[in-house]
């Protein structure tokens, strides 16, 4: 009973991190990308930067596709013992909530275009609310790319601000490893 109470400990300290983390990235990004084009050579770098991103995004689905292809996941997996694996003791009340297989129809997967358009957010503000941290970065790394395209009377109160923000989350950050180890024995015995 002692451990169970201490699980709420381990909620706030992963919510306490989980609430710098937009920020966190939205500033570092921003003020990085800004800064970027003060020194010389920013195109340059920054076409290098989107070439390594597009080859890695691209080989590891190539790769992914490859090794699904090849290994077929889940095709060997006999339902019927899969079945009475869930049905074991303890997990019985689980199961009762859990459809294993459907008579519904599959939904349909996303398609390239569906996922590319999911990337670029129509509205900020809605991907903010909900988390969506990819659509955020996009955002975040076309934000930063205008904002480094400026005047430096225009853009440096801004840059500045930025940086402020990314200072405070780094010092939020060291603030919370501070009672880690707590936290880490909250959730551990939670567990137990």
């Amino acid at each position: 009973s002692i451990a169970l109470s201490l699980k709420p400990l381990a909620d706030v300290f992963i919510n306490l991190l989980k609430m710098i983390s937009i920020p966190l990235m939205i500033s570092a990004v921003t003020f990085s990308i800004s800064r970027l084009f003060d020194k010389g050579g920013s195109n340059e770098l920054i076409f290098k930067l989107l070439s390594v991103f597009v080859l890695s995004i691209s080989t590891v689905v190539a790769l992914t596709l490859c090794v699904s292809l090849i290994m077929s996941p889940g095709s060997t997996v006999d339902r019927e013992a899969l079945g009475s694996i869930i049905q074991t003791e303890g997990l019985q009340q689980q199961a009762e909530s859990i459809t294993l297989f459907s008579d519904e129809k599959a939904v349909k997967p996303d398609t390239v275009s569906d996922i590319v358009n999911d990337l670029v957010t129509s509205n900020i503000f809605t991907s903010l609310t909900e988390g969506n941290a990819l659509a955020i970065l996009i955002f975040t790394i076309i934000f930063g790319s205008a904002l480094g395209t400026l005047s430096r009377e225009l853009k440096d109160p801004l840059t500045t601000a930025f940086e402020s923000v990314y200072r405070s989350c780094l010092k939020l950050t060291q603030w919370f490893l501070v009672p880690l180890p707590f936290a880490l024995v909250a959730a551990v015995s939670s567990q137990l």
